[in-house]
């Protein structure tokens, strides 16, 4: 798993849009208004992704789920918050189980 951390509007989610393009994934995103956005900034540096999926639709399996191998989250963080149902988080942990470079 790659992830892509730093400040906003810092090239996060064209890191991300290249990561599927190259891949051929899907991204999900959190709402129909950024998913637009994504799939309209995916054009103009002239990728070719699927269009982007919500975290609604995401979480509601509303997506063909034998043609994805490669899943793209935008602002996890905010995926997490939505999960969590406005509570805070105050701290989470993530496994590595191979190199986070190697698994672009």
């Amino acid at each position: 798993m790659k992830i892509f951390q730093s400040p906003p509007k810092s090239g996060k989610t064209t890191s991300l849009i290249q990561a599927c393009a190259t891949n051929h994934g899907l991204i999900v995103c959190e709402s129909h208004t950024k998913a637009r956005k994504i799939w309209e900034r995916a054009r103009r540096m002239g990728l070719n992704i699927a269009y982007p999926i919500t975290f609604d639709e995401f979480l509601g399996g509303s997506f063909s789920h034998e043609h994805v191998t490669n899943l793209y989250i935008d602002d996890v963080d905010e995926l997490l918050f939505q999960l969590a149902k406005g509570a805070y988080i105050a701290a989470i942990t993530l496994t590595q189980k191979q190199s986070l470079e190697a698994s672009l």
